[in-house]
């Protein structure tokens, strides 16, 4: 399991997040375009948040999804943790049981390794 991070710009701390687009199919669905659906997320303090990702219809002059975090959801994450430009946002997915988890982390680098093609974070 792979650890995803992205410095944090203007937009994505006042409008929405901006998802880069490999991140589709590995640690978020593939879905289709013009269509959205609800991540759930779990926070460093063990709080749970639900994201919605959406991609925009493909146009001949656009032929990019353009994915992203809509703000509702989202911009309750960045008011609770008091996001700022330029931090570093951490997301990998984690093993429970027999589902998949997306964590997410602010600030410092999760201290993840993968065991047997699973995350495994140390505190």
């Amino acid at each position: 399991m792979a650890l995803f991070s992205k410095s944090l710009c203007h937009f994505d701390i006042t409008q929405k997040f901006i998802v880069p687009i490999d991140w589709l199919g590995s640690l978020l669905p593939s879905i289709e375009q013009n269509s959205e659906a609800t991540i759930s997320v779990v926070g460093q303090n063990g709080s749970e948040h639900a994201f919605v990702l959406r991609t925009r219809k493909i146009k001949d002059d656009q032929p990019y999804l353009k994915p992203v975090f809509q703000n509702r959801g989202w911009l309750q994450f960045v008011r609770a943790d008091r996001l700022r430009v330029d931090e570093t946002v951490y997301f990998w997915k984690e093993r429970r049981g027999n589902e998949d988890i997306i964590r997410v982390q602010v600030r410092d680098r999760p201290n993840i390794h993968v065991l047997m093609g699973f995350a495994i974070e140390f505190k």
